[in-house]
Protein backbone atom coordinates (compact mmCIF):
# COMPACT_ATOMS: atom_id res chain seq x y z
CA UNK A 1 0.00 0.00 0.00
CA UNK A 2 1.37 3.19 -1.15
CA UNK A 3 0.58 6.26 1.54
CA UNK A 4 0.08 9.96 -0.24
CA UNK A 5 2.00 12.42 1.16
CA UNK A 6 0.09 15.04 2.97
CA UNK A 7 0.45 18.74 0.76
CA UNK A 8 0.80 21.47 3.23
CA UNK A 9 -1.40 23.59 3.58
CA UNK A 10 -1.08 27.36 2.38
CA UNK A 11 -2.22 29.76 5.03
CA UNK A 12 -4.52 32.12 3.65
CA UNK A 13 -3.69 35.76 4.46
CA UNK A 14 -4.86 37.26 7.04
CA UNK A 15 -7.46 40.34 6.57
CA UNK A 16 -8.13 43.12 8.51
CA UNK A 17 -11.22 42.82 10.51
CA UNK A 18 -13.01 46.11 9.46
CA UNK A 19 -16.45 45.30 11.16
CA UNK A 20 -14.61 44.39 14.66
CA UNK A 21 -13.77 47.59 14.52
CA UNK A 22 -15.41 50.17 16.55
CA UNK A 23 -17.36 52.48 14.77
CA UNK A 24 -16.73 56.07 14.49
CA UNK A 25 -18.15 60.18 13.89
CA UNK A 26 -16.06 62.69 13.50
CA UNK A 27 -17.48 66.29 14.14
CA UNK A 28 -14.69 68.81 13.21
CA UNK A 29 -15.37 72.64 13.95
CA UNK A 30 -14.29 74.58 10.73
CA UNK A 31 -13.31 77.66 11.81
CA UNK A 32 -11.52 76.55 15.57
CA UNK A 33 -9.41 73.77 13.54
CA UNK A 34 -8.74 76.46 10.58
CA UNK A 35 -7.03 78.88 13.41
CA UNK A 36 -4.79 75.79 14.88
CA UNK A 37 -3.73 74.51 11.40
CA UNK A 38 -2.59 78.02 11.08
CA UNK A 39 -0.66 78.69 14.15
CA UNK A 40 0.82 75.00 13.63
CA UNK A 41 1.61 74.69 10.03
CA UNK A 42 0.95 77.80 8.55
CA UNK A 43 -0.94 77.62 6.48
CA UNK A 44 -4.27 75.80 6.19
CA UNK A 45 -3.76 73.02 3.30
CA UNK A 46 -4.36 69.26 4.14
CA UNK A 47 -5.18 65.96 1.91
CA UNK A 48 -8.12 65.14 3.56
CA UNK A 49 -7.73 61.61 2.78
CA UNK A 50 -4.90 60.80 4.22
CA UNK A 51 -6.00 62.78 7.26
CA UNK A 52 -8.93 60.29 7.46
CA UNK A 53 -6.92 57.38 6.93
CA UNK A 54 -4.39 57.99 9.74
CA UNK A 55 -7.53 57.85 12.09
CA UNK A 56 -8.82 54.95 10.57
CA UNK A 57 -5.93 52.74 11.84
CA UNK A 58 -7.41 52.31 15.21
CA UNK A 59 -11.30 52.67 13.91
CA UNK A 60 -13.89 52.57 11.04
CA UNK A 61 -14.94 55.39 10.06
CA UNK A 62 -18.66 55.64 9.71
CA UNK A 63 -19.00 59.92 8.65
CA UNK A 64 -17.48 62.37 8.96
CA UNK A 65 -18.88 65.79 8.98
CA UNK A 66 -16.68 69.84 8.86
CA UNK A 67 -19.05 72.59 10.25
CA UNK A 68 -18.21 76.17 8.86
CA UNK A 69 -19.79 79.50 8.79
CA UNK A 70 -21.34 79.95 4.79
CA UNK A 71 -19.31 83.47 4.01
CA UNK A 72 -21.27 85.46 0.77
CA UNK A 73 -20.36 88.72 -1.12
CA UNK A 74 -20.46 91.10 -0.09
CA UNK A 75 -19.50 90.53 3.02
CA UNK A 76 -17.26 88.83 2.22
CA UNK A 77 -14.38 89.65 -0.49
CA UNK A 78 -14.93 86.81 -3.27
CA UNK A 79 -11.07 85.49 -3.05
CA UNK A 80 -12.73 84.40 0.30
CA UNK A 81 -15.61 82.80 -0.97
CA UNK A 82 -14.20 81.04 -3.76
CA UNK A 83 -11.48 79.80 -1.54
CA UNK A 84 -14.66 78.26 0.73
CA UNK A 85 -16.06 76.98 -2.30
CA UNK A 86 -12.64 74.77 -3.41
CA UNK A 87 -12.34 73.84 0.36
CA UNK A 88 -15.92 72.64 0.04
CA UNK A 89 -15.21 70.49 -2.99
CA UNK A 90 -12.10 68.93 -1.96
CA UNK A 91 -14.80 67.99 0.96
CA UNK A 92 -16.86 65.97 -1.25
CA UNK A 93 -14.07 64.55 -3.34
CA UNK A 94 -12.96 63.46 0.20
CA UNK A 95 -16.20 62.06 1.44
CA UNK A 96 -16.87 64.93 3.91
CA UNK A 97 -20.16 66.26 4.75
CA UNK A 98 -20.48 69.73 4.92
CA UNK A 99 -22.72 71.84 7.22
CA UNK A 100 -22.43 75.60 6.34
CA UNK A 101 -23.76 77.97 9.35
CA UNK A 102 -24.23 81.98 8.63
CA UNK A 103 -22.43 84.81 9.36
CA UNK A 104 -24.20 87.78 11.68
CA UNK A 105 -23.65 91.98 10.68
CA UNK A 106 -20.12 91.51 13.20
CA UNK A 107 -18.64 89.09 10.84
CA UNK A 108 -19.28 86.22 13.90
CA UNK A 109 -20.53 83.08 12.68
CA UNK A 110 -23.63 81.76 14.65
CA UNK A 111 -25.27 78.28 14.03
CA UNK A 112 -22.79 75.77 13.85
CA UNK A 113 -22.16 75.25 18.07
CA UNK A 114 -25.61 74.54 18.16
CA UNK A 115 -25.46 72.11 14.77
CA UNK A 116 -22.43 70.03 16.51
CA UNK A 117 -24.06 69.57 19.68
CA UNK A 118 -27.54 68.63 18.50
CA UNK A 119 -25.76 66.07 15.83
CA UNK A 120 -23.73 64.20 18.56
CA UNK A 121 -26.46 64.26 20.92
CA UNK A 122 -28.90 62.90 18.51
CA UNK A 123 -26.08 60.20 16.98
CA UNK A 124 -25.66 58.81 19.97
CA UNK A 125 -29.63 58.45 20.84
CA UNK A 126 -29.95 56.89 17.52
CA UNK A 127 -26.79 54.51 17.92
CA UNK A 128 -25.32 55.58 14.96
CA UNK A 129 -21.78 55.79 16.16
CA UNK A 130 -19.57 54.31 19.06
CA UNK A 131 -16.98 56.70 19.10
CA UNK A 132 -17.43 60.02 18.58
CA UNK A 133 -14.34 62.49 17.91
CA UNK A 134 -14.88 65.67 18.21
CA UNK A 135 -12.34 68.50 16.77
CA UNK A 136 -13.19 71.94 18.65
CA UNK A 137 -12.38 73.93 21.25
CA UNK A 138 -15.97 75.36 22.65
CA UNK A 139 -17.04 75.01 26.16
CA UNK A 140 -20.35 75.58 24.79
CA UNK A 141 -20.51 71.78 23.85
CA UNK A 142 -19.85 70.20 27.16
CA UNK A 143 -23.64 69.22 27.17
CA UNK A 144 -23.85 67.44 23.98
CA UNK A 145 -20.87 65.19 25.89
CA UNK A 146 -22.68 64.58 29.03
CA UNK A 147 -25.95 63.18 26.91
CA UNK A 148 -23.54 60.94 24.26
CA UNK A 149 -22.10 58.91 27.72
CA UNK A 150 -25.98 58.57 28.71
CA UNK A 151 -26.20 56.51 26.24
CA UNK A 152 -23.23 54.71 26.71
CA UNK A 153 -21.15 56.79 23.87
CA UNK A 154 -16.78 57.83 24.17
CA UNK A 155 -16.46 61.30 23.34
CA UNK A 156 -12.76 61.68 22.25
CA UNK A 157 -11.56 65.47 21.94
CA UNK A 158 -9.16 65.75 18.95
CA UNK A 159 -7.27 69.38 19.18
CA UNK A 160 -3.56 70.57 18.14
CA UNK A 161 -1.04 70.39 20.89
CA UNK A 162 1.63 73.12 21.57
CA UNK A 163 -0.72 75.86 19.76
CA UNK A 164 -0.26 79.19 21.36
CA UNK A 165 -2.29 82.38 20.75
CA UNK A 166 -5.93 83.64 21.16
CA UNK A 167 -7.08 82.43 18.16
CA UNK A 168 -7.12 79.16 19.49
CA UNK A 169 -8.20 77.50 22.46
CA UNK A 170 -9.04 74.41 24.24
CA UNK A 171 -11.54 74.81 27.19
CA UNK A 172 -10.46 73.25 30.30
CA UNK A 173 -13.72 72.00 31.12
CA UNK A 174 -14.19 70.25 27.74
CA UNK A 175 -11.47 68.72 27.96
CA UNK A 176 -11.97 66.97 31.63
CA UNK A 177 -15.90 65.82 30.14
CA UNK A 178 -13.90 63.80 27.46
CA UNK A 179 -13.21 60.53 27.72
CA UNK A 180 -9.73 60.95 26.21
CA UNK A 181 -7.54 63.47 24.31
CA UNK A 182 -5.92 62.98 21.03
CA UNK A 183 -3.46 65.42 19.96
CA UNK A 184 -3.67 65.43 16.07
CA UNK A 185 -0.04 66.53 15.52
CA UNK A 186 1.12 63.54 13.35
CA UNK A 187 -2.15 63.17 11.77
CA UNK A 188 -1.95 67.11 10.17
CA UNK A 189 2.06 66.65 9.64
CA UNK A 190 1.35 63.51 7.20
CA UNK A 191 -1.89 64.99 5.35
CA UNK A 192 0.23 68.71 4.81
CA UNK A 193 3.33 66.69 3.95
CA UNK A 194 0.87 64.56 1.22
CA UNK A 195 -0.67 68.15 0.55
CA UNK A 196 2.65 69.64 -0.40
CA UNK A 197 3.92 66.57 -2.50
CA UNK A 198 0.80 66.50 -5.14
CA UNK A 199 0.98 70.61 -5.08
CA UNK A 200 4.59 70.27 -6.10
CA UNK A 201 3.86 67.75 -9.06
CA UNK A 202 0.69 70.08 -10.22
CA UNK A 203 3.22 72.82 -10.15
CA UNK A 204 1.31 74.97 -7.80
CA UNK A 205 3.31 77.59 -5.93
CA UNK A 206 3.22 76.38 -2.04
CA UNK A 207 3.17 79.06 0.60
CA UNK A 208 6.29 79.73 2.47
CA UNK A 209 8.43 78.38 0.31
CA UNK A 210 11.22 80.57 -0.51
CA UNK A 211 11.93 82.08 -3.80
CA UNK A 212 15.49 81.76 -5.44
CA UNK A 213 17.18 84.96 -5.11
CA UNK A 214 18.43 86.56 -8.35
CA UNK A 215 21.89 87.08 -8.80
CA UNK A 216 23.62 90.30 -7.46
CA UNK A 217 24.77 91.90 -10.89
CA UNK A 218 20.77 91.65 -11.95
CA UNK A 219 20.12 93.37 -8.27
CA UNK A 220 22.33 96.25 -9.05
CA UNK A 221 21.61 96.58 -12.44
CA UNK A 222 17.62 96.44 -11.11
CA UNK A 223 18.23 98.95 -8.30
CA UNK A 224 19.63 101.54 -10.76
CA UNK A 225 16.81 101.37 -12.84
CA UNK A 226 14.44 101.77 -10.40
CA UNK A 227 16.47 105.24 -8.70
CA UNK A 228 16.09 105.97 -12.39
CA UNK A 229 12.32 105.57 -12.28
CA UNK A 230 11.59 107.25 -9.43
CA UNK A 231 13.39 110.39 -9.82
CA UNK A 232 11.35 111.00 -12.99
CA UNK A 233 8.18 109.95 -11.31
CA UNK A 234 8.71 112.09 -8.55
CA UNK A 235 9.00 115.35 -11.16
CA UNK A 236 5.98 114.62 -12.86
CA UNK A 237 4.21 113.99 -9.40
CA UNK A 238 5.24 117.63 -8.40
CA UNK A 239 3.83 118.91 -11.35
CA UNK A 240 0.74 117.11 -11.54
CA UNK A 241 -0.01 118.08 -7.95
CA UNK A 242 0.69 121.76 -8.05
CA UNK A 243 -1.55 121.77 -11.52
CA UNK A 244 -4.84 120.09 -9.63
CA UNK A 245 -4.46 122.14 -6.53
CA UNK A 246 -4.89 124.82 -8.36
CA UNK A 247 -8.28 123.71 -9.81
CA UNK A 248 -9.47 122.55 -6.93
CA UNK A 249 -9.26 125.44 -5.53
CA UNK A 250 -11.02 127.48 -7.87
CA UNK A 251 -13.60 124.77 -7.83
CA UNK A 252 -14.66 124.27 -4.05
CA UNK A 253 -17.81 124.78 -3.25
CA UNK A 254 -20.03 124.35 0.05
CA UNK A 255 -22.03 121.49 0.15
CA UNK A 256 -25.43 122.62 1.00
CA UNK A 257 -27.50 120.47 4.10
CA UNK A 258 -29.84 119.07 1.29
CA UNK A 259 -27.10 117.50 -0.58
CA UNK A 260 -25.30 115.43 2.33
CA UNK A 261 -26.87 111.68 2.68
CA UNK A 262 -28.59 110.75 5.76
CA UNK A 263 -27.16 106.96 6.72
CA UNK A 264 -28.48 104.03 8.01
CA UNK A 265 -32.25 104.64 6.50
CA UNK A 266 -32.36 101.54 5.01
CA UNK A 267 -30.83 99.77 8.10
CA UNK A 268 -33.68 101.50 10.15
CA UNK A 269 -35.92 99.81 8.74
CA UNK A 270 -34.45 96.44 8.15
CA UNK A 271 -35.88 93.81 11.33
CA UNK A 272 -35.76 90.76 12.58
CA UNK A 273 -38.98 88.32 11.81
CA UNK A 274 -40.56 85.37 12.79
CA UNK A 275 -42.44 82.93 10.62
CA UNK A 276 -45.29 80.64 11.97
CA UNK A 277 -46.38 78.49 9.06
CA UNK A 278 -48.80 75.02 8.94
CA UNK A 279 -50.41 72.94 6.29
CA UNK A 280 -54.20 71.96 6.59
CA UNK A 281 -55.20 68.56 4.41
CA UNK A 282 -58.75 66.99 4.88
CA UNK A 283 -57.74 63.69 3.95
CA UNK A 284 -54.15 62.61 2.39
CA UNK A 285 -54.23 63.48 -0.72
CA UNK A 286 -57.71 65.98 0.23
CA UNK A 287 -58.82 69.64 -0.21
CA UNK A 288 -55.76 71.72 1.82
CA UNK A 289 -55.17 74.71 2.73
CA UNK A 290 -51.64 77.03 4.00
CA UNK A 291 -51.19 79.56 6.20
CA UNK A 292 -48.80 81.80 7.60
CA UNK A 293 -48.23 84.62 10.16
CA UNK A 294 -45.59 86.85 9.88
CA UNK A 295 -44.68 88.83 13.61
CA UNK A 296 -41.82 90.85 14.37
CA UNK A 297 -39.50 89.77 17.36
CA UNK A 298 -42.17 90.80 20.44
CA UNK A 299 -44.64 88.87 18.80
CA UNK A 300 -46.24 91.96 17.25
CA UNK A 301 -48.55 90.75 13.93
CA UNK A 302 -47.05 91.89 10.62
CA UNK A 303 -48.79 89.87 8.03
CA UNK A 304 -51.32 86.96 8.16
CA UNK A 305 -51.69 84.74 5.55
CA UNK A 306 -53.84 82.09 3.88
CA UNK A 307 -54.19 80.24 0.51
CA UNK A 308 -56.57 77.07 -0.53
CA UNK A 309 -54.02 75.13 -2.66
CA UNK A 310 -56.29 72.62 -4.45
CA UNK A 311 -56.02 68.42 -3.27
CA UNK A 312 -52.69 67.84 -2.19
CA UNK A 313 -51.01 65.70 0.12
CA UNK A 314 -50.29 66.38 3.95
CA UNK A 315 -46.54 67.14 3.09
CA UNK A 316 -47.07 69.15 0.30
CA UNK A 317 -49.36 71.72 1.86
CA UNK A 318 -46.44 72.05 5.05
CA UNK A 319 -44.27 72.79 2.07
CA UNK A 320 -46.28 75.45 0.37
CA UNK A 321 -47.12 76.71 3.73
CA UNK A 322 -43.23 77.77 4.44
CA UNK A 323 -43.04 79.10 1.22
CA UNK A 324 -46.02 81.55 1.23
CA UNK A 325 -44.64 83.05 4.13
CA UNK A 326 -40.72 83.21 2.89
CA UNK A 327 -42.58 84.48 -0.63
CA UNK A 328 -44.20 87.37 2.02
CA UNK A 329 -40.80 87.95 3.83
CA UNK A 330 -38.94 88.24 0.49
CA UNK A 331 -40.51 91.32 -0.32
CA UNK A 332 -39.77 92.88 3.05
CA UNK A 333 -36.36 94.24 4.21
CA UNK A 334 -35.39 92.02 7.05
CA UNK A 335 -32.08 91.49 8.60
CA UNK A 336 -32.53 87.71 10.06
CA UNK A 337 -35.87 85.31 9.24
CA UNK A 338 -36.56 82.33 12.20
CA UNK A 339 -38.66 79.89 10.97
CA UNK A 340 -41.35 78.05 13.27
CA UNK A 341 -42.93 74.96 11.86
CA UNK A 342 -44.96 71.80 13.38
CA UNK A 343 -43.88 69.54 10.33
CA UNK A 344 -40.14 67.73 11.94
CA UNK A 345 -40.16 66.13 8.19
CA UNK A 346 -39.78 69.63 6.78
CA UNK A 347 -37.30 71.06 8.96
CA UNK A 348 -34.60 68.13 8.60
CA UNK A 349 -35.17 67.78 4.98
CA UNK A 350 -34.74 71.69 4.60
CA UNK A 351 -31.54 71.44 6.86
CA UNK A 352 -30.15 68.42 5.00
CA UNK A 353 -30.28 66.30 8.28
CA UNK A 354 -33.04 63.78 6.47
CA UNK A 355 -32.92 63.59 2.86
CA UNK A 356 -35.82 63.49 0.41
CA UNK A 357 -36.92 60.01 -0.82
CA UNK A 358 -40.19 61.28 -2.28
CA UNK A 359 -39.45 63.11 -6.06
CA UNK A 360 -42.34 65.45 -5.73
CA UNK A 361 -41.00 67.34 -2.74
CA UNK A 362 -37.29 67.94 -3.69
CA UNK A 363 -38.32 71.01 -5.91
CA UNK A 364 -40.01 72.55 -2.92
CA UNK A 365 -36.40 71.88 -0.86
CA UNK A 366 -34.44 73.69 -4.19
CA UNK A 367 -36.74 77.14 -3.63
CA UNK A 368 -36.56 76.94 0.22
CA UNK A 369 -32.60 76.76 -0.36
CA UNK A 370 -31.83 78.94 -2.96
CA UNK A 371 -33.88 81.13 -0.87
CA UNK A 372 -31.73 80.28 2.01
CA UNK A 373 -28.85 81.64 -0.48
CA UNK A 374 -30.03 84.70 -0.70
CA UNK A 375 -30.95 85.91 2.75
CA UNK A 376 -28.33 83.32 4.88
CA UNK A 377 -29.60 84.09 8.60
CA UNK A 378 -32.95 82.47 7.72
CA UNK A 379 -33.44 79.40 10.29
CA UNK A 380 -35.69 76.75 10.79
CA UNK A 381 -36.89 75.55 13.77
CA UNK A 382 -39.35 72.64 15.05
CA UNK A 383 -42.39 73.39 17.66
CA UNK A 384 -45.02 71.63 19.03
CA UNK A 385 -48.55 71.61 16.89
CA UNK A 386 -49.90 73.61 20.25
CA UNK A 387 -47.73 76.49 20.04
CA UNK A 388 -48.83 76.71 16.07
CA UNK A 389 -52.50 77.47 16.32
CA UNK A 390 -52.69 80.43 14.54
CA UNK A 391 -51.16 79.04 11.64
CA UNK A 392 -53.35 76.05 12.06
CA UNK A 393 -56.06 78.07 11.90
CA UNK A 394 -55.70 80.07 8.95
CA UNK A 395 -54.73 77.00 7.00
CA UNK A 396 -58.00 75.60 7.65
CA UNK A 397 -60.05 79.21 7.45
CA UNK A 398 -58.52 78.98 4.06
CA UNK A 399 -59.97 75.56 2.80
CA UNK A 400 -63.17 76.78 5.03
CA UNK A 401 -63.94 79.69 2.88
CA UNK A 402 -63.20 77.60 -0.14
CA UNK A 403 -65.67 75.50 0.27
CA UNK A 404 -68.56 78.30 0.75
Amino acid sequence: MTTKKKMPSKKKPTRRNTKSKKRLAIFIDGNNFRHGLKAFIKDDHLHWPTFLSELERDYRVIKTTYYIGKVTHPQFEKEIVSAQGKLIRNMKRANIDTWLGYFNEKKSEKGVDVQIALDIAIGAAEDEYDVGLLISGDGDLIHSIDIAKKYNKRLLLGYIAGVKGNSYRISYVLKAKANATIALNDQVTAAHKKWRELAEKAGIELPGKKKKKKSTKATKESATKTTKSTKTTKSTTEKIALKTSAITEKKRVPRKKSQTKHKGKATQKEQDILIFSDGACRGNPGDAGCGALITDKNGKIIKKLRKYIGKTTNNQAEYKAIILGLEEADKMKTRSITCYLDSMLVVNQVTGKWKVKKLELQPFVDSIRSFVAKHPMTTFHHIPREKNKHADQLANEAIDQKSK
